[in-house]
């Protein structure tokens, strides 16, 4: 077996499966329905995150609701304290996570509803209510869906590698690490994943000291305060990925370290 072909195996192993996929798309709706009978035709309520993005992975995703209301409605702060107020007044008790409301559906899965004051007649774009800085952000979901789309694959095998380097300590927002990812695949031409992980990994390592990041919807929207306490250990373990993905000895020894399952390159079954 080729180190290409374990790469797609993982992939293969971490889709989201009909009963994750069932449970995402009622939640939904059932949160879809109690939002739109307050706000009616002034909102657009969309599926985000990184199953809109397709980026999920089954052993960590994340589900968000971004809810755009009319220009007209209000500003972004009456906007996000309203979303809050209907989801409470309908039993669903949810945390306040700076730009989002978290419900804890089970300890395993939750969801993050994202309110938003709509910026065009297209709602397109929209300014998110930040709670911890009494400010607002301009987002587009399809601005950051446009960013990600011909690198998909990467960046759920980066995910899985970062859930891997817990023990490393490296818990870098993954929005954060999407924008290094999409900065080291700019202008390239995607090939193998094993091919594109290492000049991700390359990149990473020649860069991300001095790298400077941005929020693709919003160069306003400074992320480089969530990328500086992780540069040193970015560069020390994308040079260890680097060392294993040499070849396949290497990658035979090192890759559980990497993606958590055991390769044997002679094993055609797996």
């Amino acid at each position: 077996m080729s180190i290409e072909r374990y790469l797609l195996n993982v992939l293969r192993k971490e889709e989201l499966g009909e009963k994750e996929k069932r449970e995402i798309e009622d939640w939904y709706r059932k949160i879809r329905s109690l939002l739109d009978a307050h706000f009616r035709d002034q909102s657009r309520i969309y599926y985000a995150g990184s199953y809109k993005k397709g980026t999920a992975n089954s052993s960590s995703y994340d589900f968000d609701i971004l809810v755009y209301v009319s220009k007209d409605y209000g500003s972004a702060k009456e906007i996000s304290e309203k979303t809050y107020n209907i989801l409470t007044e309908n039993g669903l008790v949810c945390k306040n996570k700076n730009i989002a409301y978290t419900y804890k559906v089970n300890k395993d899965f939750h969801i993050d509803i994202v309110p938003g004051k709509a910026l065009d007649n297209n709602f397109e774009f929209a300014h998110l209510y930040n709670r911890d800085s009494d400010s607002k952000i301009r987002t587009s979901i399809k601005q950051h869906m446009e960013s990600v789309k011909h690198i998909k694959r990467e960046i759920r095998l980066m995910k899985i590698w970062k859930e891997h380097q817990k023990n490393s300590h490296l818990n870098i927002k993954t929005f954060v690490l999407e924008q290094v990812i999409i900065k080291a695949m700019k202008n390239k031409k995607p090939t193998s994943a094993y091919n594109n992980l290492q000049t991700i990994f390359h990149y990473i390592h020649q860069t991300v000291t001095e790298l400077k990041i941005n929020d693709p919807a919003d160069p306003n929207n400074n992320i480089k305060p969530y990328l500086d306490p992780y540069r040193k250990l970015l560069k020390k373990l994308s040079k260890e990925a680097l060392d294993i993905l040499e070849n396949e000895d290497s990658f035979s020894r090192g890759c559980t370290k990497l993606f958590g399952k055991p390769y044997n390159f002679k094993d055609k079954k797996w």
